[in-house]
């Protein structure tokens, strides 16, 4: 049989194209989406029971990935967004993690041993089941358009133990649990160079109601946002552990006011009474509500915090405990409206007479 060049040139194309395809397809195959094995502690829709934070408490969650001895586990909340790469993130481990294990190289068989604690800023109420996402990645980098994902819902039944807000980005912007914030440094004399004071307000408030078991019950708020952070920082980082914070402000219930300390309690301190501490332990810095048994049979708790909430508040809920006045009168103070401006003022007259 003989062939023209325009014939051999179809077949060539033919068999080009052919190879190309079962190419394509090979690659496709390659790159698959890893799998939850069967004996993975936690499975899609599955329920981590009694969850309370604890690092005793783990799970190990194994897959197959066909791709490598690689891998990531990102835990979202999808109330924050649609996907992993939009929503809050609350744990990402990947395969340099200590967290990562090789159960079997050979069948292509890894996992991730997670603890309570990796996901201790997740917010829920005390008692409440809260859904969050697992995602498995085939790669490290888990954001990158070739990655391929598996993601399960798990549920986290959280004990009566915790209850948790976090105050990330989100959080900010919809105004959650009664947020008001405000991060603006005020004027800036562009001569000397130094912020006029009255001009500006950097202040975070909060105001809600939590669900507790009496003072079972300890409530944490993460503080997740950059510019919060940083306000509640420059009321506690400089004191010593157990002192007292006189420039914040926590009231519970009908306004009675609770002392906020930096870190820990003081060590005589009672249990019969409620305390904020703000708590630098944990992977992100944190605003303790440690209820005192005077809440005792109580279900829920109403509470506010205010890292400036000016002098004239202060005063009305600590009295004159909270100021060291020196030769200032009360009512220059009051008149400056807060701690804070009052010390933009001191700057101010000290820049000047420099």
């Amino acid at each position: 049989m003989q062939f023209n060049r325009s014939t051999v040139t179809t077949l060539l194309m033919v068999a080009l194209v052919s190879l190309s395809a079962i190419g394509a397809f090979a690659g496709g195959a390659a790159a698959a989406e890893p799998t939850v094995d069967s004996d993975s502690d936690l499975q899609d829709t599955g329920t981590w029971v009694d969850f309370n934070a604890s690092a005793d408490d783990t799970k190990q969650i194994n897959y197959t990935n066909t791709d490598a001895q690689d891998g990531a586990l990102v835990v979202w909340d999808p109330a924050t967004g649609s996907n992993a790469s939009d929503a809050q993130v609350h744990a990402e481990f990947d395969n340099s993690s200590d967290e990562f294990y090789v159960r079997n190289s050979t069948a292509d068989e890894y996992g991730f041993n997670i603890s309570g604690d990796d996901l201790e800023t997740v917010p829920m109420e005390a008692g409440e089941n809260k859904t969050v996402k697992f995602t498995i990645a085939n790669q490290s980098d888990w954001e990158d358009d070739a990655a391929n994902l598996t993601t399960m819902d798990v549920t986290l039944d959280n004990t009566m133990e915790r209850s948790v807000m976090y105050l990330g980005d989100h959080q900010v912007e919809n105004e959650a649990y009664g947020l008001s914030h405000s991060n603006d440094e005020g004027y800036e004399l562009p001569v000397v160079g130094m912020t006029m004071p009255f001009t500006g307000e950097q202040k975070t408030s909060m105001d809600t109601t939590r669900d507790i078991d009496g003072s079972n019950t300890t409530v944490y708020t993460y503080l997740a946002n950059d510019s919060v952070q940083s306000q509640f920082n420059d009321n506690f980082g400089s004191l010593d552990s157990g002192a007292w914070s006189d420039d914040t402000l926590a009231q519970l219930g009908d306004g009675a006011a609770v002392k906020a300390y930096a870190n820990s309690l003081p060590d005589d301190f009672s249990n019969d009474t409620s305390a904020l501490k703000y708590d630098t332990s944990g992977s992100t810095d944190a605003l303790v509500l440690e209820l005192g048994e005077e809440h005792d049979g109580e279900s829920q708790v109403d509470m506010q915090v205010n890292s400036d909430p000016g002098l004239r508040a202060l005063f009305g809920a600590y009295g004159l405990e909270a100021f060291g006045l020196g030769s200032f009168s009360l009512g220059v103070l009051v008149l400056f409206g807060s701690r804070r401006r009052y010390g933009g003022v001191r700057e101010a007259v000290s820049a000047l007479r420099n």
